[in-house]
């Protein structure tokens, strides 16, 4: 909560506005910021026709022209004027700063005169794209895991993978953290043709957030040093193609000589 005040015109009335943030919808991106005016005594009280107003981030929520009557406390006590609450849109990123202000005039003979109050209330910021927790595999040829913090349930996070270089290799619906998938023949096409002369690549995971179809944010990326094998590999006329990685001898499985058969001829792999 935030407490503004200001001094009066006249005989040490102060005027007090107290602001607070009472809630806020992560699904909206708003907050219900609720406040209350007060008009403290001081050396006198009076009872005759006063006005105030009260604006929250640039709308007037609050106004009055009538009889007040702050006999009913004592003198340097508080006597409320009005109160209420205003819900306020934050800003794209999920932060918002507002500014809350009151004025007041009149009170007759024994009344504040004019006076004002005011100041910034900074709200919650809302947490808007999904977070990411953790990018675990180690091997092209493996199986890859994401977890992932989702806000709001009933958007859409997608799994975008990029390599070094900012190339990226693939990106699918993924709204289950934690759900295992592996590279698609595709991703590792393009992999092993960025990437030719190297043993490993860096993959990295980026989740993106979408409310239909506006997107919302993405994560920051996480990135892993994967293995390539490339013994099942080889490059035919500027494109990579997978070898015969195994061979069954008398019934057992062998991990077979990389080579594969080109136009009837077998030729080593790279």
């Amino acid at each position: 909560m935030a407490t503004f005040t200001g001094g009066t015109q006249y005989r040490g009335y102060t005027l007090r506005l107290d602001v607070s943030e009472s809630s806020y919808s992560t699904a909206n991106n708003t907050s219900t910021v609720s406040w209350s005016l007060y008009i403290v005594n001081g050396s006198s009280r009076f009872n005759a026709n006063f006005h105030y107003s009260v604006t929250i981030d640039g709308s007037t929520r609050a106004t009055y022209n009538g009889n007040v009557n702050t006999t009913d406390v004592g003198y340097n006590q508080a006597h409320l004027l009005t109160s209420g609450s205003y819900t306020v849109t934050h800003n794209s990123d999920g932060a918002k700063t507002v500014y809350c202000s009151a004025e007041c005039s009149g009170g007759g003979s024994y009344g504040p005169g004019t006076g004002s109050c005011g100041g910034n209330l900074t709200l919650t910021k809302i947490p808007r794209a999904a977070s990411i927790n953790s990018f675990n595999g180690n091997d092209i040829d493996g199986n890859f895991v994401v977890g992932y913090t989702k806000y709001v349930s009933g958007w859409n996070c997608y799994l975008r993978l990029s390599i070094q270089g900012g190339a990226q290799i693939d990106r699918f619906l993924y709204n289950t953290s934690g759900e295992t998938f592996r590279l698609s023949d595709a991703a590792k096409d393009i992999i092993y043709n960025a990437v030719e002369n190297n043993d490993t690549v860096n993959i990295s995971a980026v989740i993106e957030t979408w409310n239909g179809s506006t997107k919302v944010g993405e994560s920051s990326a996480l990135t892993n040093t994967c293995t390539i094998n490339r013994n099942v590999w080889v490059n035919i006329n500027g494109e990579w193609k997978r070898g015969i990685p195994h061979v069954n001898i008398n019934g057992v499985w062998k991990k077979g000589i990389p080579y594969i058969k080109i136009n009837g001829e077998w030729k080593k792999a790279i």
